[in-house]
């Protein structure tokens, strides 16, 4: 009997590429998730600024944020926090698509046979974390459409080692999110 020759992840992404790609183009996903995300962000404002002067604390809090946000001083209000994730959260989660797409385009994306971990270190409102979570989780998606196995194990994420805090607490209580939130804390 001749054994079955081994198929490196790179080999498997190299081979589905461009499939993954299209696919991810054609559903318009990175857009799809953005919009989601940002649907999650903008209930969660309405939800947190529920008077005049949190509303005004808020909207002071973005100049601050978008010109000082290496001086941690300015984030002593829940509201320059929030003006902070407000501003930078869906450019910061486009650029890490787009990062991941390029990681795609050349075959070196992250898989593994136990999974994928991630460690997100200062990146502010947690944006790294939730577009790994979303673009792996359109890959496990493409793998399901396609018969593709590799992709509906190998790309799930891990769950974090006990007492690692979780990057989702910023938007605990969004409308819609809230679900979607309790998911992505479930597997990461």
């Amino acid at each position: 009997m001749v054994p079955k020759p081994i198929v490196t992840w790179r080999q498997m992404l190299r081979r589905n590429v461009l499939g993954f790609l299209t696919w991810l183009r054609e559903t318009d996903a990175r857009q799809h998730n953005l919009e989601r995300l940002c649907a999650d962000m903008v209930s969660y404002v309405w939800a947190t600024l529920a008077d005049p002067s949190s509303c005004l604390m808020f909207w002071e809090a973005i100049p601050k944020t978008r010109s000082g946000c290496n001086d941690l001083s300015i984030f002593s209000s829940p509201e320059a926090v929030l003006a902070y994730a407000y501003q930078h959260l869906p450019r910061r989660y486009l650029r890490t698509w787009n990062t991941l797409l390029t990681m795609t385009a050349r075959a070196c994306l992250p898989l593994g046979a136990e999974g994928v971990r991630v460690l997100d270190i200062g990146t502010g409102p947690g944006t790294t974390a939730f577009a790994i979570s979303d673009f792996y989780e359109r890959l496990r998606i493409f793998g399901s459409e396609h018969a593709i196995e590799a992709f509906l194990h190998n790309s799930q994420p891990r769950k974090a080692m006990s007492g690692c805090p979780n990057s989702w607490d910023i938007l605990p209580n969004c409308r819609g999110g809230q679900d979607r939130l309790a998911r992505h804390t479930s597997i990461f």
